[in-house]
């Protein structure tokens, strides 16, 4: 745990795995304006802090663009998975909504699963709900347009 920030090599898996994107709005990065997110904040320091699991690329700073929007918003941000409770030493249980791939899991090699069908189907169920979705509209205007037009798979 000594490592103040990730290895190259953990770095590299992340940026492969994520496709060079901001993990929740898609946007194709460039590194004057991204970062890599600890989805157990770096405050909850742990082990596996620095593992590809626990890490995202977000637009923006911790201030500024998606990056903003988590720590700005983080009880909506734990429940899209971009946020890990402080006490859960596994992230790569945790699901995560990604612009990219919907729903999944990720792991420390750089390799993400889809979550589970039961689940999904669970979701786009509760998502049919008007109430979510006037909630998904105010919450994040932008995902909700991508949403109702199909882009982002649950």
């Amino acid at each position: 745990m000594g490592r103040s920030n990730p290895s190259q090599h953990v770095k590299d898996l992340v940026n492969a795995r994520d496709q060079y994107r901001c993990v929740r709005c898609g946007k194709p990065f460039h590194w004057s304006g991204f970062s890599r997110h600890h989805r157990r904040l770096r405050s909850h320091k742990w082990p596996g802090l620095h593992e590809a699991s626990n890490l995202i690329l977000a637009c923006g700073s911790g201030d500024t663009g998606c990056h903003g929007w988590i720590h700005a918003h983080p009880r909506e941000a734990m429940s899209l998975g971009y946020i890990v409770s402080g006490f859960n030493d596994h992230p790569e249980l945790v699901p995560i909504l990604t612009a990219q791939h919907g729903w999944v899991l990720l792991d420390d090699k750089g390799g993400w699963t889809r979550t589970a069908e039961a689940v999904s189907l669970l979701f786009i169920l509760f998502c049919r709900d008007p109430q979510f979705q006037r909630a998904l509209y105010k919450l994040d205007p932008v995902l909700f347009r991508r949403f109702t037009n199909g882009e982002v798979w649950l």
